[in-house]
């Protein structure tokens, strides 16, 4: 692997520095039999502190979340993280991007080659994006961070409705109260991460759009 570092607005990262929970992963994947046909969550932190497997005990799931991944990492190891595994349907996450200064023109066009480098060789699996979920220090990650997420879903939304195989999963809505305000018992201390109640707000939306797409 190079060490050449991946230099975007904002920050600068190594493009292999979650190598180490890359290796964990392809370590586990050698001592066991690959599922056929799982569900597969991709992404960030957001997808490595869904504990998956407890709300949808009736789909076979794999986690392979890792870090705080940016879509370029995600992308550097999708042979190891989505297209080793022959499954039917995918579930794909990552904030990162925006909160840390990218444009959402750059997010979602980052996505966009994500997409297509997994329809290269998956063609027929079922990929999903979920929505940005806004947080409580949206405001002190950049200028214009919360208003940014949102213009970068409403782009995911056109895309996923102009390509075949590919679903826009809204997760914000119940995350507000009725007055609109964004719930802050939902989060743990960072403000940024939700708690157990916050993902319990996610699950129901996961569990319809996976039985749709999994009869």
């Amino acid at each position: 692997m190079s060490d050449a570092p991946l230099t975007m607005p904002a920050y600068t990262m190594k493009i292999d520095r979650y190598e180490e929970a890359i290796e964990n992963f392809r370590r586990f994947d050698s001592r066991n039999s690959l599922a056929k046909n799982p569900i597969l969550f991709v992404g960030s932190s957001s997808i490595v502190f869904w504990e998956t497997s407890q709300p949808f005990p009736e789909f076979l799931i794999i986690n392979r979340g890792f870090g705080g991944a940016s879509l370029p990492e995600i992308i550097h190891y999708c042979g190891d993280v989505i297209k080793k595994h022959r499954h039917l349907y995918s579930l794909l996450y990552c904030d990162i991007d925006v909160e840390r200064g990218r444009s959402p023109d750059v997010a979602v066009n980052a996505f966009k080659d994500l997409i297509n480098k997994v329809k290269d060789d998956l063609p027929e699996t079922q990929i999903s994006l979920l929505s940005m979920k806004p947080t409580l220090i949206d405001d002190f990650l950049g200028k214009e961070g919360r208003k940014n997420k949102i213009i970068t879903n409403e782009k995911w939304l056109a895309y996923c409705n102009d390509e075949e195989n590919l679903h826009d999963v809204e997760i914000t809505n119940p995350m507000l109260n009725p007055d609109g305000r964004l719930r802050s018992d939902i989060f743990i201390s960072d403000c940024m991460h939700q708690n157990a109640l916050g993902y319990t707000l996610s699950d129901p939306v996961i569990r319809r759009k996976n039985a749709n797409l999994t009869k």
